[in-house]
C-alpha cells in the first residue's frame, strides 16, 4: 500500500514488477476516486511502448 500510495503522490502511471499474486492483485482494487490509476506492467510480458501511449501500437 506505501508504494501504491507513493503512486499517487508521484503521478507514476505505470509500475513494473514481477509480483503478480500481491501487487497486481492490489492495484486493480484500488478506487479511482481515492487513488490516481496506476497500471502494472508485468515483466513476464515484455516491454511495449503501447502502454505509455494509450494503447497505440507503433508502426513496423
Amino acid at each position: 500500500m506505501k508504494l501504491i500510495g507513493q503512486c499517487d503522490v508521484e503521478d507514476i502511471t505505470h509500475v513494473l514488477t514481477e509480483d503478480e499474486s500481491t501487487l497486481v492483485k492490489y492495484l486493480r482494487r484500488v478506487h479511482p476516486g481515492v487513488f490516481k490509476p496506476t497500471q502494472a506492467v508485468l515483466l513476464s510480458d515484455g516491454f511495449d511502448t503501447a502502454w505509455f501511449d494509450g494503447g497505440q501500437k507503433g508502426l513496423n
